[in-house]
């Protein structure tokens, strides 16, 4: 039998189990004081408050430094857009070097249909 009663202020679980001894039926009573597990509830409330918006902020910074670094050779193709194909290559890696005498042949859209070209 289980059971949880107040005292006061203070919470106790409480729980009856059968027992043997010396070739008698006994029932042994075993009481424990609920507070050190509000509290350590308490406490692991007040960490996940805390270290959950902190991981999830530092996740986020490194997400976002991550892809920067790894879209600056496309940046620097785009910013780069009228230098010379060899120089774009020299500075690029991976696929971009490939990419880079292409983006001159593309003229998409046509600026001279953008609104803002106007």
């Amino acid at each position: 039998m289980e059971l949880t009663l107040a005292s006061g202020r203070a919470q106790w679980w409480v729980q009856a189990v059968p027992a043997t001894v010396g070739g008698r039926a006994e029932t042994v009573i075993v009481a424990t004081s609920l507070a050190q597990g509000r509290r350590t509830v308490n406490q692991l409330k007040a960490l996940l408050a805390i270290g959950v918006p902190a991981l999830v902020l530092a996740s986020g910074l490194a997400a976002w430094a991550m892809v920067g670094r790894a879209l600056r050779p496309v940046d620097q193709l785009r910013s780069e857009g009228n230098a010379p194909a060899s120089v774009v290559q020299r500075h690029a890696k991976g696929e971009l070097p490939n990419l880079a005498p292409t983006t001159r042949l593309v003229d998409w859209p046509p600026l001279s249909t953008c609104s803002w070209s106007k």
